[in-house]
């Protein structure tokens, strides 16, 4: 129990005993067998070096900002789930719904109503537009769509003309 403590410590402050350590391969005389060892050999090969001083501090401090950054997630975790939870009940309400809620009945006459208000041709212009919104906006509350209205058209405005006026001087016509 008090060993797996031990190690656990270790591990979460980050030691890692592979930096801590030298590690060399070594063939026995005839070159069958190898062990490794973390004392130089007579013929060994060094596989893993020691690490630098200045190696030790950046992995310790690698370790310190991982360990900050974790306890900064685990304290952020409610809060983004909190955010998640209201997008997505603000989402719920704002999108239309897929399945009409509406009466079917009424729908057919919404529709009916929109066909019969674009077919009158009396009025101007823009009185047929609020006749063809209102239909619009009838349909869409009782079938539950979102067909856009109708806009009312850009008006382009050009400046006044100014007058021409042209006189005769001498053999020459001039205008201003």
């Amino acid at each position: 129990m008090l060993k797996s403590i031990t190690m656990f410590l270790l591990l979460a402050v980050g030691y890692d005993p592979i930096v801590f350590a030298q590690v060399y391969r070594c063939p026995d005389s005839t070159g069958t067998r190898i062990s490794y060892s973390d004392t130089p050999c007579t013929e060994g090969k060094q596989i893993v070096r020691r690490a630098t001083d200045e190696e030790l501090r950046q992995d310790a401090e690698r370790a310190d900002l991982a360990q900050q950054r974790n306890h900064l997630e685990r304290e952020r975790a409610p809060l983004r789930q909190e955010q998640t939870a209201q997008q997505q009940s603000a989402r719920q309400y704002s999108e239309p719904n897929s399945q009409p809620t509406t009466d079917p009945h009424a729908c057919k006459q919404a529709k009916r109503e929109l066909s019969i208000s674009s077919n009158v041709q009396s009025g101007s212009t823009s009185d047929k537009r609020r006749r063809m919104n209102a239909a619009i906006i009838g349909v869409n509350a009782a079938c539950g769509t979102t067909t856009e209205l109708i806009q009312e058209p850009t008006r382009v405005y050009e400046a006044p003309r100014k007058p021409v006026t042209c006189y005769k001087a001498g053999n020459t016509m001039v205008c201003n």
